[in-house]
């Protein structure tokens, strides 16, 4: 009698004896539904809990009510935003990108009565107590690895000229990169920079 599972298929691939797999994507992608337009302001030191309603209520307001959601439990940490607009953004990216990275928590789905909340708490709430089986429980176990996008030795770039690097960072003795002793082993030596446009200081970098 609980409801463990709401959302829809995204897929619908069959074959000649009319069996095949169905993909399903929970409600959350509802939010990918919609798009937030530009408004006339946008947001000047509004706090993040305040601009997380507006979005829900943006969303709702185009949308039919079956993909609505109400702004429910918001317990992270209260913070104001000098500066935040919409840009044609699809709400749940706005969210994760303007609000769940700076600010941290997760988005959870409760049922109250028919109505659908959304809230934005700093833990999940819940922790199944069920253990995990392989074959009873675990049916079925993939493990994938892109060779590609394996790094073993990484060079931190800073700065919006990418000339800010760690070379005279504290415990650097000017080595421009840190690295896995352990993936080297593994893989071997493979080096990537990843850049840091808006950090100047070598040490945080």
């Amino acid at each position: 009698g609980d409801l463990i599972f709401r959302g829809r298929s995204v897929t619908d691939d069959s074959d000649f004896y009319n069996t095949g797999t169905l993909k399903c994507e929970g409600e959350l992608a509802f939010l990918m539904d919609s798009v937030l337009r530009p408004q006339t302001t946008g947001f000047v030191n509004q706090t993040n809990r305040y601009v997380f309603q507006e979005i829900l209520s943006e969303h709702n307001s185009n949308v039919p009510a079956e993909k609505q959601f109400k702004a429910g439990i918001i317990d992270v940490d209260e913070a104001t935003i000098s500066q935040l607009s919409f840009n044609y953004e699809h709400p749940l990216d706005f969210i994760n990108t303007n609000l769940i990275e700076p600010y941290g928590g997760y988005l959870r789905i409760r049922y109250e009565e028919g109505v659908r909340y959304l809230d934005w708490v700093k833990q999940y709430g819940k922790a199944a107590t069920q253990p995990i089986r392989f074959g009873y429980n675990l049916l079925d176990l993939k493990k994938s690895l892109v060779s590609t996008d394996v790094c073993t030795r990484c060079i931190p770039l800073g700065g919006s000229d990418r000339k800010v690097t760690i070379k005279n960072a504290t415990g650097q003795n000017g080595v421009d990169y840190i690295e896995d002793a352990e993936a080297i082993e593994y893989y071997g030596e493979i080096t990537k920079t990843v850049e840091f446009p808006e950090v100047n200081d070598p040490d945080t970098l």
